[in-house]
């Protein structure tokens, strides 16, 4: 009896589904920002002006003013504008970052 239902087991065992070949997800990927991705262009007419001229305009957020020197984070933002100013206090550079 015991070699029967040995047997039994075993066919029924042959007879099991086998699983798939497991797939890994398609990697995600980011979509490409433009290259101009927090409109720096459109602020660059700052270049060689007093920081004080950026309080005469709206500057939509997020953005940072950097004075020379000054600590400044590493994490990058591509929306983030960014205002480098010169010791004297002039924009020196506009960028996204």
């Amino acid at each position: 009896m015991l070699v029967i239902l040995t047997a039994l087991a075993c066919g029924v065992a042959g007879c099991a589904r086998v699983a798939e070949k497991f797939e890994p997800p398609a990697r995600f990927e980011l979509p490409e920002l433009p290259s101009d991705s927090c409109n720096s262009a459109g602020f660059r007419g700052f270049v060689g002006q007093s920081s004080a001229a950026l309080g005469t305009v709206f500057i939509p957020e997020p953005y940072r003013v950097l004075e020379e020197g000054a600590p400044v984070t590493q994490d990058y933002n591509p929306i983030r504008l960014n205002f480098d100013l010169a010791t004297d206090g002039t924009v020196v550079r506009v960028w996204c970052g």
